[in-house]
């Protein structure tokens, strides 16, 4: 098995897009750059996961790549679906890609003028729980914290 892969990662934006391992010492790995998007060479001996593609951007381009997880937003604010994607490289019809992070998830809402995602409302129904019976709780809307 070849020592080394490829790490295809947004030229722009700088997320991981794929990797690819072969076994052929003479592979050809820019045969999977598309536009907008460049190669590194990773050693392999180091690791062909993400994490191991990583560590070989940061430590070859000085960047730290960005998580590609991002919101798939609908036209009304909804958060339709959680996808890996690069906003600069990618679209889905009638969706906008926003840049998500932890606590971010689908059924949430999405205010563009305050770069903002909000939970929404919930209702948890009386019950009984191990303390005994509860009372209806009402949770308000609530914006979803970004990382420090």
């Amino acid at each position: 098995m070849s020592d080394v892969y490829g790490i295809i990662y947004a030229d722009v934006g700088k997320s991981v897009r794929r990797i690819v391992v072969s076994d052929d010492p003479n592979y050809d790995y820019e045969i999977h750059v598309h536009e907008g998007e460049a190669l590194l060479i990773g050693d392999g001996s180091l690791g062909r996961d993400l994490i191991a593609a990583r560590r070989a951007m940061r430590e070859a381009l000085a960047v730290d790549p960005p998580e590609p997880l991002v919101a798939l937003v609908d036209a009304t604010g909804l958060v339709a679906a959680m996808v890996m994607a690069d906003p600069a490289l990618d679209a889905v019809e009638g969706h906008t890609l926003i840049p998500a992070y932890a606590g971010v998830g689908v059924g949430q809402t999405y205010d563009a003028p305050t770069d903002t995602f909000w939970v929404p409302e919930t209702t948890v129904p009386a019950g009984v729980g191990p303390a005994g019976p509860y009372d209806e709780q009402v949770i308000p809307a609530h914006p979803v914290p970004k990382p420090e």
